[in-house]
Order: structure tokens, then C-alpha cells, then sequence
């Protein structure tokens, strides 16, 4: 099965399910095999932490093959971020982005998780975000899981 659909720039995965009147974020082969989905989730950063995790479970032994981020509310000036994978993998996904608002990470990739997998937002460089932080980033991972053909 393939799936491609280009999205206008403000729209969310979920919006463009509801927009082509799809229920679920899984797409599969009526057979069994490959499943490719996504999760999205959006983590509001606060000042005075040093990261933020998102609420997204990517299964163990899932394939991750992409990741879109991007930056709702800006952050403070100075306090750029990095994006990490934690837990099944521990792979780095972005390192010193920009805090302006619309900032947008977009990146295909292939790795494998060994146990559940999130993500985290965290300050460039360590410490903490500056005073007044309240930023947000929107997180979008797609995923392949192999289910056995009945």
C-alpha cells in the first residue's frame, strides 16, 4: 500500500486524517507485514527545566523512519534546543535549533529501537532554559512494525 499526501504548512498529521476521513494513524497491507504508522504529540518547555519528554511510545523493535519537529511558541533568545530519542534508542535527532517560532526539523532515517522509545527536548549545550521559557515544540515520528501474515 502506498500513502502520500503533502500537507499545507500549519496542518497537523491528525488534521489531515480528519481531512481525508481516515480514523486510524495506521496504514497496512490487508495481509499482514509491514504496518507504517506515526504518533505526534506536542511538549510545552518551561523555563528553569533542562528537557522536556513527550507522551510518544514507540514500540521495541519498531523501525523509525522519519521525524518532523517544529516550533509552535518560540523560545527565549539564546536557549537553543537539541531533539534526542530516549529509552529503546538513544539516537540524537537534532542538535542547536533555532527558537524562532515556525521553526521547522524534517528527517528521514532508519533506525531500530530495542525497548520503548520517546523523545526529549533538551538545552543546547546543558543547563537549564532561560526564565520566561514557555515554548512549545510539535514531535511527529513515523514507524514500521512487521506483524505476522496470517
Amino acid at each position: 500500500m502506498k500513502f502520500t499526501h503533502r500537507t499545507r504548512r500549519g496542518l497537523s498529521a491528525q488534521s489531515v486524517l480528519d481531512e481525508l476521513d481516515i480514523k486510524e494513524d495506521v496504514f497496512a497491507s490487508p495481509l499482514g507485514g509491514i504496518e507504517r504508522h506515526f504518533v505526534q504529540d506536542t511538549v510545552v518547555i518551561d523555563d528553569d527545566v533542562a528537557d522536556a519528554d513527550t507522551d510518544i511510545a514507540i514500540p521495541s523493535g519498531a523501525r523509525i523512519v522519519g521525524v518532523h519537529l517544529r516550533v509552535e511558541s518560540a523560545f527565549e533568545e539564546n536557549d537553543e534546543w537539541d531533539a534526542d530519542f530516549i529509552g529503546g534508542s538513544t539516537d540524537a535527532i537534532a542538535a542547536e535549533q533555532a527558537v524562532a517560532a515556525g521553526t521547522t526539523f524534517n528527517a528521514l532515517l532508519n533506525i531500530i529501537t530495542d525497548d520503548e522509545t520517546e523523545v526529549q527536548i533538551s538545552k543546547n549545550g546543558g543547563g537549564t532554559f532561560a526564565e520566561g521559557t514557555n515554548a512549545a515544540v510539535t514531535v511527529v515520528v513515523y514507524y514500521e512494525t512487521i506483524e505476522e501474515i496470517e
